[in-house]
């Protein structure tokens, strides 16, 4: 399925109250926040971050937290622990949205902080270790996917404020204001030709009451200009939106899958629906 048919696919839908849940599992680990996720093959992998505890109901942003990139095996409906990398290193701990190129894995890891700072890790599948030394960036970059044919990275900060290009040697192409501000995208992820998926979730208040609202966006990679999007109605036993943390897409000929994993915790699901 090339990149038209998987976006004539994202086109046809606009509401996830219409897909298909064809099942999902159940993360049978501690999970801590996930952030990002990618189905490589036949493998799954899983950033997240373990944020050190403050005041009840908040972190402590003073000390140091722990950022880790997991390789899940899945075995009928659970998913366990086979491999677990630290990727963090003292206030920089705070992994983002998962890239690859089909042999190594890009790992954004910042700051828990806008406007702060990034190192992002290449991981190789095979051996699953850090190759070569991090890629120092002047920005908390909190999404990442990449365009393998043309050679192209993209990336996204803290609440999507600032967009990234990247040509494949990290050299900086392109830098502007997310010129979309009422949704704050928590994960990207190229699906062929010259679309980027972004998903995430918006807060408002109305009369004293907060609402959360979530949507993917299709997005022209040259405009950054959105042309279509699917509002996120659907929710986790949690109440949580789908688009709260992690997001992906998997390609099972004729069939496109979007795979989320909104909750923390022992709450964690990999959740798996077809459009």
């Amino acid at each position: 399925m090339n990149g038209d048919a998987i976006t004539a696919k994202l086109m046809s839908t606009t509401d996830s109250g219409e897909w298909q849940r064809i099942g999902g599992f159940k993360l049978d680990f501690v999970t801590d926040h996930p952030q990002g996720l990618l189905h490589v093959g036949d493998r799954w992998f899983l950033s997240t971050v373990r944020i050190p505890e403050g005041e009840p109901g908040a972190p402590d942003l003073t000390v140091p937290g722990d950022g880790y990139l997991i390789e899940v095996g899945r075995e009928n409906r659970v998913g366990t622990e086979i491999a677990r990398l630290k990727l963090s290193d003292g206030m920089v701990y705070h992994p983002g949205g998962l890239a690859t190129d089909g042999t190594s894995l890009f790992v954004p890891v910042s700051e828990y902080r806008p406007d702060s700072s990034c190192r992002i890790y290449r991981v190789d599948i095979e051996s699953f270790q850090v190759v070569g030394e991090p890629v120092e960036f002047p920005d908390h970059i909190g999404a990442l996917t990449m365009d393998t044919e043309r050679k192209r990275i993209y990336g996204m900060s803290w609440a999507s404020k600032r967009i990234y290009v990247w040509d494949s040697d990290w050299n900086l192409l392109y830098v502007n204001k997310n010129p979309i501000e009422n949704v704050a995208y928590q994960d990207i992820d190229f699906m062929g030709g010259n679309t980027l998926a972004c998903s995430g979730v918006a807060k408002f208040e109305l009369n004293g009451h907060e609402f959360v609202v979530g949507g993917i966006d299709l997005i022209d990679a040259n405009t950054w200009l959105p042309y279509h999007r699917i509002m996120i109605t659907t929710k986790t036993h949690t109440g949580r939106l789908l688009t709260f943390n992690a997001f992906s897409h998997r390609l099972d000929y004729p069939n496109l899958d979007l795979l989320f994993v909104p909750d923390d915790d022992e709450d964690s699901n990999v959740e798996i629906y077809r459009v």
